[in-house]
């Protein structure tokens, strides 16, 4: 009996020190890719990495995302478009056509088949049509312009809608992936897989909250998951984490992390203070945004 309960207890050493090594293994990984990550995202705000700071830097920065436009209704979308098509998006949101898994509604479908057949209509009724006014003729080429906005926004929303599709997965999966291929070479099997699912989980994350940083509260798409988005924005702690990010886009060399700042404290990175050049986004979407 008393063998059996030493074996017993020696069981669950055994299996306590095997779940210490773990969590142990867990907390080293997490440092350590955000420490990679860190390296990494500042290199790509630093000419010297040549088409990856275009790629990121300049594009992100200062072509989807200036200053003045840090957040849109969808991810991805053009910061003119979206002004310029801003009463479209907020009757394509309040009609809930703008989700992006929706095909084109039938009166679209239909105002493009009567625009397709107006040259044919403009031949046969010129008479008619030299009688309208240059107001109305006005009128209708604008309402035209609306229509085509109207499908091409959706069909933007559409593609930008759902899981991976902001981008950056590619900018820094291909690295992870590399990395992650290292590691079943180069680690036991399971140090590889702990390693794996540590990595897999920054990276989704960070790549939700990023898509959220950059979208208002109301947004009708989002690259990852609209539903996540709806619960972050509702969360008391998010708006601190987006404001880090809004001051990452001031000085581009602060605030590397997305969702934890430790690599940056311990290289004075860390910046709290918005400038005054950089004003405080709305949180909600709107005509005059």
């Amino acid at each position: 009996k008393k063998k059996k309960n030493r074996k017993e207890k020696n069981g669950r050493m055994h299996l306590a020190v095997k779940l210490l090594k773990l969590v142990g293994e867990g907390i080293f990984f997490y440092y350590f890719i955000q420490l990679a990550f860190y390296i990494y995202h500042r290199l790509l705000h630093m000419p010297i990495s040549g088409p990856l700071y275009r790629a990121h830097h300049v594009q992100h920065h200062k072509l989807y995302f200036p200053l003045r436009r840090l957040r849109t209704i969808a991810y991805g979308l053009d910061p003119a478009e979206e002004k310029a098509n801003s009463r479209l998006l907020l009757q394509l949101k309040a009609n809930g056509e703008a989700k992006g898994n929706q095909s084109v509604d039938k009166g679209t479908q239909d105002s493009l088949g009567e625009r397709q057949e107006a040259p044919v209509l403009a031949a046969k009724n010129a008479p008619a049509q030299l009688r309208n006014s240059q107001q109305e003729n006005q009128e209708q080429q604008k309402q035209q312009q609306q229509q085509l906005s109207s499908l091409e926004l959706k069909e933007h929303l559409k593609s930008s809608d759902g899981w991976f599709k902001s981008g950056g997965e590619l900018l820094f999966g291909i690295p992870m992936l590399a990395v992650a291929v290292w590691s079943l070479h180069l680690l036991p099997t399971s140090t590889a897989i702990v390693f794996i699912g540590v990595m897999v989980f920054v990276a989704v994350w960070g790549d939700v909250m990023h898509s959220s940083f950059h979208l208002y509260d109301d947004a009708i798409s989002h690259p990852e998951s609209l539903a996540v988005h709806q619960s972050l924005v509702s969360a008391p702690w998010f708006r601190k984490y987006q404001h880090l990010h809004d001051i990452h886009h001031a000085h581009t060399n602060a605030n590397f992390g997305f969702f934890d700042f430790t690599i940056d404290k311990l290289f004075g990175t860390y910046c709290e203070t918005r400038p005054s050049y950089l004003p405080v986004p709305p949180t909600k979407f709107s005509a005059s945004t």
